[in-house]
Formats: structure tokens, C-alpha cells, sequence
């Protein structure tokens, strides 16, 4: 799970919240309601707002998940996580290579640290190996 903090929200730009067709499941869509769920070819989805693209709950401003803590938040947004994300990860790596060394090495570390919680069983060198292999550091 991916936790998003003031670190991440400098270099990811909450870029998961614009992901489409979320898929929700049935009892999420009740607690959502009409604001955040739609039914598309039968499927459940997290609703997203046609003008910015992002999740409707996303303050775009902020960049900032509006119900981030609350028990309405999907589980597809609670289980997501941009360190087993290859696609957001060149996305991250060309934004923090626009940023000053200190930035980039909290980022990276912060990526550390979410593979060490998504790879218990794992040392921190087959962590880094893992990483290295999929030229994520």
C-alpha cells in the first residue's frame, strides 16, 4: 500500500488518481454513492471528473485525496502501490530527475522503504537488486 505524504505528492503528482476504470466493488459503490460510482457495462468504477480527468475525490489544488482517510476510500486505492508500478516509476525517476539531489534522495528512499513494506521476506540487498533489475534505481 502506498501512503501518500508531502514527500510523494512533490514527485508523483498524485498521477494514480488519474488512472481510468477503477474498478470498485458493489458495496463501495453504496458508500461512494452517485458522487463517486458509476456502472459501466455492468462493472462497478470509481467515477472520475470528466473536466480534469482525476478521481472526483482528488483536490487537484492540494493533490490530495479528499477521503484518503476515510472508511469510503476502495481497496483499489488502498492496495495500490506506485513501487510495484513500472509505469508510474519512469514517471517518478523523470520527475525527480528535475529536482535537486536532497529531493531525489528522499524520493529514492522513500521508494526503499515502500519495497521493504510490499517485500517483507526480502533483505535490503535483494531489495536493491530487485529494484536495479527493473531499473527502478
Amino acid at each position: 500500500m502506498t501512503t501518500c505524504d508531502d514527500i510523494r505528492k512533490d514527485y508523483c503528482q498524485s498521477a494514480c488518481c488519474y488512472f481510468k476504470d477503477k474498478p470498485i466493488t458493489s458495496e463501495e459503490a453504496v458508500l461512494l454513492g452517485d458522487e463517486g460510482s458509476i456502472k459501466v457495462d455492468g462493472e462497478w468504477r470509481l467515477r472520475n471528473n470528466p473536466i480534469t480527468g482525476a478521481c472526483v475525490y482528488l483536490d487537484t489544488q492540494e493533490g490530495r485525496c479528499e477521503i484518503y482517510t476515510s472508511e469510503r476510500r476502495p481497496s483499489v486505492c488502498k492496495e495500490y502501490s506506485c513501487a510495484n508500478d513500472g509505469s508510474r516509476i519512469e514517471r517518478i525517476i523523470t520527475r525527480i530527475g528535475q529536482h535537486d539531489i536532497r529531493t531525489s534522495s528522499r524520493v529514492i528512499d522513500d521508494l526503499l522503504q515502500e519495497a521493504k513494506r510490499n517485500h517483507p521476506g526480502l533483505s535490503d540487498e535483494e531489495i536493491t537488486t530487485l529494484l536495479q533489475e527493473n531499473d527502478i534505481i
